[in-house]
């Protein structure tokens, strides 16, 4: 039997990157502690299933990202994880297995209007 390690994006792998627009993230298990953070460019994120842990501060300060669903793969999404996304408006979270939301998660999302949490969030 084959052993498949985890693929994870470490912390700050990305950070402050200003010339990235846009994000397709497959196979990944783990967004690092401020992985995409500062990213003030980036306007779209693609999150697939088999993620499990948004780090903390992942996506602080993304100021152009506009709408995000989080995969029914996501167990965790950590401090911060998406605050200061001045433009972010929508957030989706599709039914599965997220336990827990820590605090400030959207804090500071001056346009967030509308957060769907799913029934498993505790």
């Amino acid at each position: 039997m084959a052993l498949q390690e985890d693929i994870d994006i470490g912390d700050y792998a990305f950070n402050k990157g200003k010339a990235l627009q846009q994000v397709t993230l497959p196979s990944i298990t783990k967004l690092g502690t401020g992985a995409f953070q500062g990213c003030i460019n980036l306007a779209k994120v693609q999150l697939e299933e088999g993620l499990d842990i948004i780090g903390h501060y992942a996506f602080k300060n993304c100021q152009a990202l506009q709408e995000v669903t989080i995969p029914s793969s996501v167990t965790k999404l950590g401090c911060g994880a998406f605050g200061g996304c001045n433009d972010l408006a929508e957030v989706q979270f599709k039914e599965g297995s997220l336990q827990v939301v820590r605090a400030a998660a959207f804090c500071n999302c001056s346009s967030l209007q509308s957060v769907t949490i799913p029934s498993t969030v505790t």
